[in-house]
């Protein structure tokens, strides 16, 4: 009985691995297929595409059903490598029936399907799509959200921005740098005003999101703004938010009061800010921030002021040898050798 037991359970171990080995060579044929097709592919359409550019709306070979998919990630390729280029290849994509295919991909049950559908469709500008994705934009899938806040953004950035900022203002997860990026795409002329108002209208917790791409807005609506914030905000992450975001440097005095603030963390926004903004007239308020007890404080203040007396690092050795902190001593040497001017 213990035997056959035995017997038994190496031969399931052994099917078990064959089973495996098989699945993996399968896999492995079918990836370097694949690969093969898509280099074939490559080869034919890329030429077809570029000529295109060149001729003008001249018909498309037709493209299979299977291939469609990636026929799309070429296209956004190219779209997005080749600049001022877009109407022609938009002209092409209408003759080949794209718009058609990715509307019908958008109803696809698979997540992959459905982001290159909606890439497309924001490339093509395709308005016929707007009320399927601006419900898109609140979803709790992170890439479906920011995919189809993109593709708003590229069909109509303005009607776009007044819907996007409020769900930017609550949306923790996504990445700034994209926004930034959606933000950009969508213009300054299109952003300043709109952000500006929907920084007002957003609640005092959520208010950072947005503060924090002021810097991409006109000055003449940014810098008034930024001003009052400081002024009137509250909340650490957004008097955080006003600091790095300031540009200023005419008015240093709005700032300077943020060098005193409970919070290390405002404390060192506003070392930053001087760290970018400050003149020789600032030189004194960097050196007392040596002594903060916040050692990346002292650390920013130390490169600020490395940074404010470039031109003079006798100066900056000298204040070292006169320093009576001896925390502001040691950061101020760490931060020299560093720079490799101990």
């Amino acid at each position: 009985m213990a035997a056959a037991f035995v017997i038994w359970s190496c031969v399931a171990i052994v099917s078990l691995v064959l089973l495996i080995a098989v699945d993996l060579i399968v896999v492995r044929v079918i990836g370097k297929a694949r690969r093969r097709r898509q280099q074939e592919l490559e080869r034919q359409w890329l030429p077809v595409l570029i000529s295109g550019l060149e001729q003008g709306s001249k018909p498309l070979p037709a493209i299979e059903p299977r291939d469609m998919a990636w026929f799309f990630t070429l296209w956004i390729r190219l779209h997005d490598s080749i600049k001022g280029f877009n109407e022609p290849l938009h002209r092409m994509a209408l003759l080949a029936g794209m718009d058609k295919a990715a509307r019908r991909m958008f109803s696809s049950r698979h997540v992959r399907d459905k982001l290159l559908a909606i890439a497309t469709l924001g490339r093509l500008r395709d308005r016929s799509m707007w009320d399927d994705l601006v419900p898109l934009t609140s979803h709790r899938d992170l890439m479906l959200s920011l995919s189809a806040a993109q593709a708003i953004v590229r069909i109509d950035a303005p009607e776009a921005m007044t819907l996007l900022l409020p769900i930017i203002a609550r949306r923790e997860d996504w990445p700034p740098a994209t926004v930034a990026a959606m933000l950009e795409e969508a213009g300054t002329s299109v952003i300043s005003t709109k952000l500006a108002d929907a920084i007002f209208r957003a609640p005092a917790s959520q208010a950072h999101r947005l503060i924090r791409f002021l810097g991409l807005a006109h000055s003449d609506v940014a810098v008034p703004l930024l001003r009052v914030l400081l002024r009137e905000v509250k909340h650490v992450e957004s008097i955080t938010a006003c600091l790095r975001a300031f540009t200023d440097s005419s008015d240093m005095g709005a700032v300077r009061p943020y060098l005193q603030h409970p919070r290390w963390e405002v404390r060192l926004r506003a070392v930053d800010t001087f760290g970018r903004l400050a003149t020789g007239r600032d030189e004194e308020r960097l050196i007392a921030m040596l002594s903060d007890k916040e050692w990346w404080v002292r650390y920013r203040t130390a490169q600020a002021l490395c940074r404010l007396l470039s031109r003079d690092l006798d100066r900056v050795h000298q204040l070292r040898t006169t320093l009576s902190d001896p925390f502001a001593r040691d950061m101020l040497t760490h931060v020299l050798a560093e720079q490799g001017a101990a």
